[in-house]
C-alpha cells in the first residue's frame, strides 16, 4: 500500500492510498476537480457536461480546464480504467478532438465559470486552441500510448486519506500546451500593424509569422505601454482594412495570423 507522511510522524499525518475501485465516476470527478484546481493553479477547472458532435454522434464532456488568460484550454474526460479503452474512451476523445461544440456549450461554460460572458465563451469555443486530456484513477501504460496517438494527454489522480478522515490528492502527469491564442485585433491598413496585449509575453525584435495566405515573412515586434505591435517588414500583409484577425503561437514558438471567421 502506498503511504506518505506529512510533517511529524503522528497518526493524523499518515495518509494511505484509497482503493481507486471504491469510487463511483461521479465521486471521482469531484476528487479530480479538487486535484486539478490545486495542481494547475493557472487554470479555471469547472464541470463541463457539454455536448460535442462528431460524425453524427454526440458525446458529453466532463470538465474544462481553462487558462486564466483564456489563451488555451483543455477538455478533460474523467474515466475509470475499468472502462473499455477502445469501445468507450476513444470514441469520446475523438469527438472532443475532432468534433464541434453544440450551441448549449457556451451557456454551460458560463454557468460553470461565473463572470464569464457569453461572447468570451463563444470565442473560446470557436477560436481559442483546445486540447483533450483524459484523467484516470490508475496509471495505465496502454492507455498512455494509445491516447498519445490521438494527441491526447493522460493524467492520473490518486486519493489518500488519513486516520481522522482528511483527504489528500496526488497528481501524476503534466499537460503540454499545443497552441495558444495571443489575441485578437481589428486590422488597420493605415497602421499596417497588429496589436497584442502585454500578456502575450513577446520579445522585441524580428520574428517570422505565417500570414493569412500561409506565407511566412519577417515581422518587427515593438513593445509600448499599450501592448506589443507587430509590423510586417517588407510588403503589405494583404489583410483587408477593418477585419478582425487572430494571432496563434504553437508550442514550438511558430506564430500565425488567422481570420477567425474563416477558421473551422
Amino acid at each position: 500500500m502506498r503511504t506518505f507522511v506529512s510533517g511529524a510522524c503522528t497518526s493524523e499525518n499518515i495518509f494511505h492510498l484509497v482503493n481507486p475501485a471504491e469510487f463511483s465516476e461521479e465521486e471521482f470527478e469531484q476528487h479530480a476537480i479538487a486535484a486539478l484546481r490545486c495542481s494547475f493553479a493557472d487554470y479555471h477547472c469547472v464541470p463541463f457536461h457539454a455536448p460535442f458532435i462528431f460524425e453524427g454522434v454526440i458525446h458529453e464532456a466532463d470538465l474544462a480546464l481553462i487558462h486564466k488568460k483564456y489563451s488555451h484550454w483543455f477538455i478533460v474526460e474523467v474515466e475509470m480504467t475499468s472502462h473499455s479503452l477502445h469501445g468507450h474512451v476513444i470514441p469520446q476523445v475523438s469527438c472532443f478532438r475532432f468534433g464541434e461544440p453544440l450551441p448549449a456549450c457556451a451557456d454551460i461554460l458560463c454557468k460553470g465559470l461565473p463572470g464569464l460572458d457569453s461572447g468570451t465563451a463563444l470565442s473560446l469555443l470557436r477560436y481559442v486552441p483546445r486540447s483533450v486530456a483524459v484523467l484516470t484513477n490508475r496509471a495505465n501504460s496502454e492507455w498512455s500510448s494509445v491516447l498519445a496517438a490521438l494527441s491526447t494527454q493522460l493524467v492520473t489522480v490518486s486519493v489518500f486519506s488519513s486516520e481522522d478522515g482528511r483527504v489528500a490528492h496526488e497528481t501524476e502527469g503534466s499537460l503540454h500546451v499545443a497552441a495558444e491564442n495571443l489575441g485578437f485585433w481589428t486590422y488597420s491598413a493605415i497602421d499596417r500593424s497588429i496589436k497584442l496585449p502585454l500578456s502575450s509575453d513577446l520579445k522585441e525584435g524580428t520574428v517570422q509569422i505565417e500570414d493569412v495566405y500561409g506565407l511566412v515573412g519577417n515581422w518587427q515586434v515593438r513593445r509600448s505601454s499599450e501592448g506589443f505591435w507587430l509590423t510586417k517588414l517588407r510588403g503589405a500583409p494583404g489583410i483587408p482594412d477593418g477585419i478582425l484577425v487572430q494571432v496563434i503561437r504553437s508550442y514550438l514558438g511558430k506564430m500565425k495570423v488567422r481570420v477567425p471567421a474563416a477558421m473551422g
